[in-house]
């Protein structure tokens, strides 16, 4: 890393990207033209819970709407900081509804010239392909790694592989999104199919 060079490892971004060296961006959320499809009641039956005083069983109805995997969420029950997702409940509505009301503007990234790496599970949702690739189609300096066999908590499900990622990408050796390691593949760039749009759709089960 060059002497007072400033990067910035993300999950989702931030506004004060252009005064880095460097971006990593692990599956920035935005909703696209695919669709979330979930029950219409599942907001209000997250607050009933948070209101009931039953926070780890709001968070554990939202993993399930959400199709984690089980077994990644024992691995998130069993981290030291899983009394902090509990007490951090209350604020995932906000998020939700913050993402839900973005509206990417390629335009106002054109001056934005530093690298980004993208991360994506290559088992993740629909809805975070659907975002990370609609913004890697919008950034030319950009790449983008496949983490084979992973979903949207690889960072909890394979630490080790996320880390050669990160590290070696804002070491400067490039990373497998960039210099074409085995592990990772990298995804050819395209113009993206994915045309970002804001809104989602309820159901009552099925895809919107």
């Amino acid at each position: 890393m060059e002497p007072g060079s400033r990067t910035l490892p993300s999950h989702s971004g931030s506004a004060a990207a252009r005064s880095f060296r460097k971006l990593v961006l692990y599956e920035p959320p935005m909703y696209s033209a695919t669709r979330v499809s979930y029950p219409a009641d599942t907001l209000d039956r997250f607050n009933a819970l948070l209101e009931a005083g039953n926070a780890e069983e709001a968070l554990l109805m939202l993993y399930e709407v959400g199709q984690t995997p089980t077994d990644e969420v024992h691995v998130l029950r069993s981290l030291p900081n899983w009394r902090a997702r509990l007490l951090a409940a209350h604020t995932i509505p906000r998020e939700t509804m913050s993402v839900k009301n973005y509206s990417f503007d390629p335009s106002r990234f054109r001056h934005l010239k530093i690298p980004i790496l993208f991360l994506l599970g290559s088992d993740s949702p629909p809805i975070y392909r659907a975002a990370t690739e609609a913004f890697y189609g919008s950034l030319p300096n950009s790449g983008i790694a496949i983490l084979p066999k992973r979903g949207h908590e690889a960072v909890v499900t394979a630490p080790e592989l996320v880390l050669r990622e990160v590290i070696g990408f804002l070491l400067g050796n490039g990373g497998a999104a960039f210099d074409g390691n085995a592990d990772v593949r990298r995804l050819p760039r395209t113009t993206s199919s994915a045309t970002p749009a804001s809104g989602w759709s309820t159901s009552s089960g099925g895809d919107a």
